[in-house]
This record gives structure tokens, C-alpha cells and sequence, in this order.
């Protein structure tokens, strides 16, 4: 049976001054990003294509088989479909070129943040990932991640804060701190685990995607076919 999936946002969410949750699988979720080289290869391209499309790296984390980005449109004309296609296909040549194999799963799954959820928060659930799966015992630790836009320690600090200020003021609202050109609201970011395009890949992750789900809240997960 297939996987129903979310409604496709109109393009223009995808366009402009707007900030989004990335995930991309590698192909049938091999550990390809589990190597140096690549690792180092591919975040080289990702930086070069972020300054191409006009894009802000707020949070990056390379895990095994996938990988997690914050990112923020600085212009109007920022596209992360674009953005994400590029690269994609300029790694991915570069990768077969090296090894004859493919290194990235047909499709990534995103998430445009709302005005109620602040990009620290976003930024701290991908830089705590490695932890979460028993990587590492500290975030300091781990090799492939990071933010181009703020210390590790300052998006930790900062995302503490909105903790600290929604456990004081349960009811009120307000506005988050800007990052770089955005103002985020407060709010916590669910856990979200990436789903596979090919239902014989990654059954696990899904299934613990699944039962996250029926314990909180998670904004959707919109699944592209780049």
C-alpha cells in the first residue's frame, strides 16, 4: 500500500523570505556520509550553492544516511527547490563519478516554519540529533555539524532561553529573537524522523516517526520529488 502523502504547499511558500526544515536521505539509506571525504565534499557544495541561491545555513547535521538543514531564504528570489536541486545534482555527479554509486534517495522531505516556531529551536533539534541516536555522548563531539550563521553554544544558549521564557509565560506569545533577517515566534520543535521514498528502505525510522506522532504534535513533513 502506498504512503499517503501531505498536501503540496503552493510555490511561492517556497520562495522569498521564508526559513525551512530540510531532510534528505541518501540512496536506499547506505552510510554514505559516514566518510571524511564525502562528508567534507559535500558541505563545500552546499556552502557554494547557498551563497548561489542567496541562502542562510542556520543548522547543518551530516548523520550516516541522512542529512538534517535549517535554512533561510535573504532575498526575495531565494527558491529552495532550486537551491536543493543543484545541489543535489552537483554532488551526486561527483559522487558516482568517484564511486559509481548514487549517493542521494529520488525526493527530500521539507517543513516552511511558521511564524510560531523559532529557528533556534529548529537549529538545536538538528545539532542534538547525533546524541539522540546514541552517536555521541556530547554535541560538541561530532563532527558534521554545525551553523553558519551563529556558534553551536549560542544556538543551544539562545534555545534554552525560549524554553526558560515559555515554561514562565505558558500563555503569552511573542515574538522570537532574528537570527539573521527572520523573527521567530517561541515554540518546540517535535522530533521528526525522516520517511523513506522507497517503502523498503528505512521501515524503521518510519515506524519510530510513527509513534512519535501519536506522543506530540509534528508539523508536516512535505515530501518533493527532486
Amino acid at each position: 500500500m502506498s504512503r499517503q502523502l501531505a498536501p503540496r504547499l503552493d510555490g511561492s511558500a517556497y520562495v522569498g523570505l521564508r526559513r525551512y526544515f530540510v531532510t534528505i536521505c541518501t540512496f536506499h539509506r547506505i552510510d554514505a556520509l559516514r566518510d571524511d571525504p564525502v562528508v567534507e565534499d559535500v558541505l563545500l557544495q552546499f556552502r557554494q550553492r547557498a551563497i548561489d541561491h542567496q541562502f542562510a545555513i542556520h543548522a547543518y547535521c551530516f548523520m550516516p544516511d541522512h542529512v538534517h538543514l535549517v535554512l533561510e531564504g535573504l532575498s526575495d528570489s531565494s527558491d529552495v527547490r532550486r537551491f536543493v536541486r543543484d545541489w543535489k545534482q552537483r554532488t551526486a555527479s561527483e559522487y558516482r563519478q568517484t564511486t559509481g554509486k548514487d549517493l542521494w534517495q529520488r525526493g527530500y522531505f521539507d517543513h516552511v516554519l511558521r511564524a510560531d516556531e523559532d529557528t533556534d529551536i529548529v537549529a538545536r533539534y538538528v545539532l542534538t540529533n547525533p546524541v539522540r541516536a546514541g552517536l555521541v555522548a556530547d554535541v560538541y563531539d561530532y563532527r558534521y555539524l554545525g551553523s553558519d550563521t551563529s556558534t553551536i553554544r549560542d544556538v543551544l544558549l539562545r534555545a534554552a532561553e525560549v524554553d526558560q521564557q515559555r515554561q514562565s509565560f505558558p500563555s503569552v506569545g511573542g515574538r522570537g529573537r532574528r537570527r539573521t533577517c527572520t523573527s521567530a515566534p517561541t515554540t518546540t520543535m517535535p522530533e521528526l524522523i525522516p520517511a523513506p521514498v522507497d517503502p523498503g528502505c528505512g521501515a524503521d525510522l518510519h515506524a519510530s516517526a510513527k509513534a512519535s506522532a501519536r506522543k506530540q504534535v509534528r508539523p508536516p513533513l512535505n515530501e518533493r520529488s527532486l
